[in-house]
């Protein structure tokens, strides 16, 4: 039976993984600079997306917690990173000055496709339909 666990994130750079039935803390990495600002479970449960403050987005094995790949270049910081429901794909948004912009990862290749736009402002948490279809 899998255990069931809870991951916790937050500005002081850390994530936190809790054994939910009885509520200890399993595990504790240093996760991201400038705080973390956001986590998302691939559908497998098997690694976490973290986002943050320093401008890139980190993907960890939940079992080990290790770091499994670092996707920079990004020029404002992350603020929010969500799975597609099949798992192939990653949502972020990029915070660059007043303006916001959506970005698309490919799950395999790690490829980084930012979609034509900026909004003025803020978007929220993108989240995708259960179908995966929209976004």
């Amino acid at each position: 039976m899998i255990p069931l666990i809870a991951v916790t994130a937050s500005l002081d750079d850390k994530v936190k993984i809790w054994g939910a039935a009885d509520g200890k803390m399993i595990r504790e990495f240093a996760a991201q600079q400038e705080g973390v600002l956001s986590i998302a479970w691939s559908p497998t449960g098997k690694v976490i997306a973290t986002a943050g403050g320093d401008k890139t987005i980190k993907l960890w094995d939940v079992a080990g917690g290790k770091n499994v790949a670092t996707l920079d270049g990004h020029t404002g910081f992350v603020s929010s990173v969500t799975y597609r429901p099949d798992g192939k794909t990653l949502a972020l948004i990029v915070n660059e000055d007043a303006y916001d912009s959506l970005h698309l990862i490919d799950a395999a290749t790690l490829k980084d496709q930012p979609v034509p736009g900026m909004v003025r402002g803020q978007i929220e948490g993108p989240e995708f339909s259960r179908d995966g279809r929209r976004l």
